[in-house]
């Protein structure tokens, strides 16, 4: 073994006992948490902060498009976006959607999609209080229908923005010609 690779291996013992640190007690007890509930956990985690992540950016377009009229330069828009954020980001997911709901800017399946999401994510922030419900995700079919769930949510989110840059790209080269 030479010097680096024993080094390499030290550093992959001490990472592996810091991540062993951050688990929390329903992460290492097995009647709260096995491996296939933490991915599921990981899944939905990521899921709902892509997602909340994208509503405060169209929450954020929504409040800049009255400029769009007048020939506001890009770097005063992000500054005014910079300045709208701590207002956005105050805002719980469920608010954010109503609000771009009522704007037009979501459907109402999407939203729908989106709550599911939130659903799941209270029920793995909080495995104290929903154990009962977390366990359903032991089986299977549950299990397969929350995966769904997640990818459902995630293809309408990637519509969304796939919508958004064609929408701009079209904008571009109305602007350039």
């Amino acid at each position: 073994m030479t010097l680096d690779t024993q080094k390499n291996k030290k550093i992959r013992e001490e990472i592996k006992g810091l991540l062993s640190g951050l688990q929390s007690a329903e992460d290492t007890d097995p009647y709260y948490m096995d491996a296939d509930l933490k991915e599921l956990r990981n899944k939905v985690m990521y899921v709902h902060l892509r997602i909340e992540a994208s509503l405060e950016i169209i929450i954020g377009d929504l409040l800049l498009e009255p400029f769009a009229k007048y020939k506001v330069k890009n770097e005063d828009k992000q500054l005014f976006r910079f300045y709208l954020r701590n207002t956005i980001e105050a805002m719980d997911y469920v608010k954010k959607l109503n609000v771009l709901l009522e704007a037009g800017r979501l459907q109402k399946s999407t939203t729908n999609k989106f709550h599911k999401v939130n659903y799941l994510r209270i029920r793995f922030s909080h495995p104290l209080a929903y154990h009962g419900e977390l366990q359903k995700y032991r089986n299977s079919e549950e299990y397969l229908k929350a995966l769904k769930i997640l990818i459902e949510a995630l293809g309408e989110l990637n519509r969304i923005f796939a919508v958004k840059r064609a929408v701009l790209r079209l904008i571009e080269e109305h602007e350039n010609q």
